[in-house]
This record gives structure tokens, sequence and C-alpha cells, in this order.
């Protein structure tokens, strides 16, 4: 009886063995995508404990739901979802920061004078830009200096009056004096004009005398001029030179007086 049973079992697993073997390699494999989906399900939730909003590789929102399955938001319509926030937030704060205020002295309804109200900046969600600064290159003009038309020149001769009385003065005995003169213009003022001449003979040093004198603002004309005291009456070259702020005009003139 014993060997029978043992006969009947032998071959049952003979002709069942294919099958076992086959619902055993399915019931592990069953197991293993069971164990990868649970592990995978874990991972997001971890990530959503962080932050409950994943960015996708297609920049969608994907979160986790209590059963611990993945939902995906829709796209939007070509707008960032920063933007989209920043709108948001903007319509908040207009809405819970708008107050209307009651004209003084209404008729019908209580006044309330220390009402604000804000406008609305075209709901458009932009940031007002700021006042743009002034540009460093807008400056007043530069002060400037020119010399208009050619220098005058003049001599008067005096004679010491005892010498005079002696009849001396044919000897030379005589005080000469040159007066130069020239106009000058200033533009862009006020400003100071510091001015050279010089006087030069043929031969010898030449005789150097500097000053300077303030203008007004616009455009102003001014007269510069000079006196030498000189012994003797001769040719000499006379120049003047506009040294602040030009530095660069100059105007000469060789002036022989009459010395009979």
């Amino acid at each position: 009886m014993a060997e029978n049973k043992k006969a009947i079992i032998k071959k049952i697993i003979r002709d069942y063995a294919a099958t076992i073997v086959a619902t055993v390699l399915l019931l592990m494999i069953l197991t293993l995508l069971l164990l990868f989906r649970h592990n995978a399900l874990l991972s997001v939730n971890d990530l959503s404990k962080i932050n409950p909003l994943i960015t996708s590789a297609e920049g969608d929102y994907v979160a986790v739901n209590d059963s611990g399955e993945l939902i995906e938001a829709p796209q939007d319509d070509g707008e960032s979802s920063q933007d989209k926030r920043a709108i948001d937030n903007k319509k908040d704060a207009d809405s819970s920061g708008k107050q209307t205020a009651n004209p003084q002295g209404s008729k019908g309804g209580s006044s309330n004078s220390g009402a604000i109200v804000i406008d609305d900046l075209n709901n458009t969600g932009d940031t007002p830009k700021a006042p743009s600064q002034p540009d460093n290159e807008s400056k007043q003009p530069q002060f400037t200096v020119i010399i208009d038309g050619p220098i005058s020149a003049s001599m008067n001769s005096k004679c010491n009056a005892l010498l005079d009385l002696f009849g001396s003065c044919a000897l030379g005995n005589r005080t000469y004096t040159y007066t130069v003169t020239a106009q000058v213009i200033a533009k862009n003022g006020p400003g100071v004009i510091t001015y050279a001449w010089k006087l030069k003979p043929n031969t010898g040093d030449e005789t150097v005398h500097t000053s300077s004198v303030t203008v007004g603002s616009g455009t102003v004309s001014r007269s510069l001029s000079h006196e030498w005291k000189i012994s003797q009456c001769k040719t000499y070259d006379i120049e003047l030179t506009i040294t602040q702020p030009n530095n660069q005009e100059k105007a000469t003139l060789r002036y022989t007086p009459n010395c009979s």
C-alpha cells in the first residue's frame, strides 16, 4: 500500500514538474516587481516630504497622494510657474492691501479721512522701474574766452617841467607811456580770466605783466588794457595771451610810435 502511494506521488511530480517550476518562477518575478514598485514609491514619497512639488523632466509639477500614487499636473500654456506665482502674489497683495477712501465732507456715510487708495499698476505683475539717473556727461558748458579783434596801442610822451624850462627835452629826457588794449569775449560764465601782456623790444629783455579779472554769468565782453612807462621811444612787439581758461588764445602787434 505504501509503495503504491509513493509511485503515485512520483508520477504526479514527474507529470507536473514543469508546471510547478514555471509557477514558482512567476511568483518570484511578481514578488520582485512589487518590491521594485514599493521602493520607487518610497523614494518619491521621501522627496515629496522635503519638497511637496517635484519638477519632472518635462517641467511639470509631480506630487504624491496619500496612497503613494504619482500626481502629474497639466502643463501651462507658455507661462512659467515662476511668473504664475508672481502674478498670484500680486493679485493677493492688491486684494488685501487696497482700501477705499471717502472724500471728506461727503454726505451720507461716515468720513474716513485716513484711508489710503493703492492704484493697480496695470495688474501686470511688473515692478515699477526706478527713475533713471542723470547722465554724468550732461555737464555745464565749458567756460571759454576769445580775443575779439586786434590789439590797439598808443604812446604819449611827457617831459619833466624843469627840464622843459631849460630846453633839455630835446636831449631825450622824456617819459614815454605805452598803452595797449584788447577786447575779449567770455562765454558760459561766471569765471576768471587770467592774461599776460608782453612788451618785447628788438634787443634786450621783454617786460611781462600778468593780471586776472572775474566776469559774471552768460556771455560777457570785457576790455583788457595795460600801460608801460618807458624811457626810450622805439618799436616794440606787443603780445596778449589768455592763460586761463583757454591757455591758447593769443594776439600780437608790432607797434612803431611817432617819436618826433
